[in-house]
């Protein structure tokens, strides 16, 4: 009954972070982005104000139900469900974004860089829903 939730949000009206139905303690995370919008508009905003502003906009918010959350099987263990922490959602816009925007192979390719641990294969995953949704990009196809 409750995975039909999107996500959970926590906040002290300053401080604020979310998670999932199944999320535990260590798998909540605040927002930091204000993508598409410029990170620098959120000088001087708390991690609540950052969170509604960035994540909780009408076209990120929709999104993120649509395409960057997902349920996951565990090593013998509950399915979960997973929605995407922001540098994800950043990452794969950009790179829809390059897509959609470049001119050139080079436009349209790059290099996602980000550490040991930080859900590349999951942003990958939620890159490929967001062409599956896009149809302006039904020709992209992902090869494992």
């Amino acid at each position: 009954m409750f995975h039909g939730n999107l996500l959970l949000i926590r906040s002290s009206g300053v401080e604020a972070d979310y998670g999932t139905i199944t999320s535990g303690e260590e798998h909540f995370y605040p927002w930091k982005t204000q993508w598409p919008q410029a990170d620098s508009n959120a000088e001087g905003m708390n991690q609540q104000q950052q969170l509604v502003n960035g994540m909780l906009n009408k076209t990120n918010l929709f999104s993120m139900l649509r395409t960057c959350s997902v349920f996951m099987d565990t090593n013998g263990g509950p399915r979960i469900k997973v929605v995407c922490r922001y540098q994800q959602f950043r990452a794969a816009n950009k790179i829809i974004e390059r897509l959609r925007n470049g001119q050139t192979a080079e436009e349209k390719s790059g290099v996602v860089w980000h550490t040991q641990g930080s859900g590349k294969s999951l942003t990958m995953v939620f890159v490929a829903r967001i062409l599956r949704a896009s149809g302006d990009l039904n020709d992209y196809k992902i090869l494992l």
